[in-house]
């Protein structure tokens, strides 16, 4: 998966990326392929799960997309990630309060789909 998201950083990679029998070109992945890494601590411990979100699309989505669709982005992304019913829990600090190791890793794959990515890449567990 690093070598798929460009993220290796150790040793040497050889060979041909093809996806779907093409190139692999790095900038246009990166733009629609989300990947989420394994750490816990990504996301702000004083914000709820639906602040949360919607702070992450205010950065990532474009200024054109209008206070209404962001919203309608949120609660597609709480209902997909069936985090709607934490929407207002505080997201904490990692092994001492707020949420589970399985709900923040769904809070981050929550937050890189709600930038509306063609696919989202969690690092295997």
């Amino acid at each position: 998966m690093d070598v798929l998201a460009g993220r290796k950083t150790q040793g040497t990679v050889s060979g041909c990326l093809l996806i779907n029998g093409h190139p692999k070109d790095q900038v246009t992945w990166s733009r629609v392929v989300g990947y989420v890494e394994q750490q816990t601590d990504a996301h702000s411990a004083g914000l709820t799960v639906s602040e949360s979100l919607r702070f992450s699309t205010a950065l990532r989505l474009a200024g054109s997309v209008s206070p209404a669709q962001r919203a309608a982005v949120v609660n597609e992304v709480l209902t997909v990630t069936e985090l709607m019913p934490l929407s207002g829990a505080m997201v904490g600090v990692p092994g001492a309060t707020g949420l589970s190791v399985e709900q923040r890793r769904r809070l981050s794959i929550g937050a890189e789909g709600g930038a509306r990515r063609a696919a989202v890449l969690p690092e295997p567990v």
